[in-house]
């Protein structure tokens, strides 16, 4: 009896179809736009950091993307596609065309690039890419849901992929954190196809009364271990929820322009989220992901806040598909629509 094998079709790795050859094996160097890597536990990794002030930020980020039940449930999947729906308003996003390749800077656990891509994301070429070792979480979350994905930890300031790999280029909460916000823009354009598509959001300047607040709690909280400064949060988290449970709206009877505020009716816990201090609520959520909500505000010593005409001037080498101002921050839609 003669036996039939059906000839079967290998699926490149994501990484080698981005990079253009084979990966190494486990270990061995590899040279990437004059830097060192090489694969470890399944994952292409920069040997160290180019800059050491970006330490903090990433030791910070390996534990907040690691905190047990914080991210790792539906109800905060569900959560970031809502927040992404009101960002990026479904109406006005472009279609994300099936075999695109999308790169997916400061991916953190991987929890935004599946909310923004969930419809197709199974169809694309997606790469996840960031500096800290929340990208050992990403690669066990992506398993978990069966998501053949490319990884490599290094920084967004200096990738190892080559000019114009990739039809997308998503990057929601991490320019600001950047040394150099500008030089880490045009390390993403660089990577990104003439016409591909930019989605980030960013900080804007704070109000008056948060901004001072915000400051204090961050000089203090990023100074103390990680354990004291997460029990620190969660006194401040307890606060934001009490105000959350409390319906009673606040009326602000005219405009306060010394500190930024508007005349209206407010929820008490949002006023204070906007206006005075971060103090994150949301029902559906546990305690530990408030937490570490909260503590992302204030533990990284270095994060930029900037007026949002200063960074659509970062942004002048692309051309607007969304631009959308409110609450603390701006989300945009660009497209890489311009030569040099």
């Amino acid at each position: 009896m003669t036996l039939l094998l059906k000839e079967t079709k290998q699926t490149p790795h994501p990484l080698e179809e981005i990079l253009g050859f084979s990966l190494p094996p486990p270990g061995s160097p590899l040279r990437l736009r004059g830097r060192n890597y090489s694969m470890h536990g399944g994952i292409l990794r920069a040997w160290g950091l180019v800059d050491r002030r970006l330490s903090d930020t990433s030791s910070f980020y390996d534990r907040h993307w690691k905190t047990p039940g914080a991210y790792d449930g539906e109800a905060s999947d569900r959560f970031q596609r809502e927040v992404f729906a009101d960002m990026f308003p479904i109406e006005d996003r472009p279609e994300i065309p099936d075999s695109s390749r999308v790169l997916d800077v400061g991916c953190g656990s991987g929890v935004a690039g599946r909310a923004f891509f969930h419809s197709n994301f199974s169809s694309l070429t997606y790469i996840g890419l960031d500096m800290s070792g929340a990208i050992d979480q990403a690669r066990d979350d992506f398993e978990r849901h069966d998501l053949p994905v490319g990884l490599v930890q290094c920084e967004a300031e200096a990738m190892p992929f080559a000019d114009a790999s990739f039809d997308v280029v998503f990057c929601p909460g991490v320019l600001h954190y950047s040394l150099d916000m500008h030089v880490t823009i045009q390390e993403c354009r660089r990577v990104l196809k003439k016409e591909g598509l930019f989605i980030t959001w960013v900080y804007t300047e704070q109000k008056p009364i948060r901004k001072l607040t915000d400051d204090y709690l961050r000089s203090v909280i990023s100074n103390m271990p990680p354990e004291a400064g997460f029990e620190a949060t969660k006194a401040l988290t307890m606060l934001g929820i009490a105000l959350g449970q409390i319906e009673e709206p606040l009326v602000i009877p005219h405009d306060i322009d010394c500190l930024g505020i508007k005349a209206g009716r407010y929820n008490l816990q949002r006023f204070f989220y906007y206006h005075i201090m971060k103090l994150f609520y949301n029902a559906e959520l546990p305690l530990v992901r408030h937490v570490v909500n909260n503590w992302n505000a204030y533990s990284p010593k270095h994060v930029t806040f900037l007026p949002a005409q200063k960074i659509r001037e970062y942004l002048d080498d692309f051309e607007p598909l969304l631009w959308k101002e409110g609450g603390n921050g701006v989300a945009a839609i660009m497209v890489n629509g311009r030569s040099g």
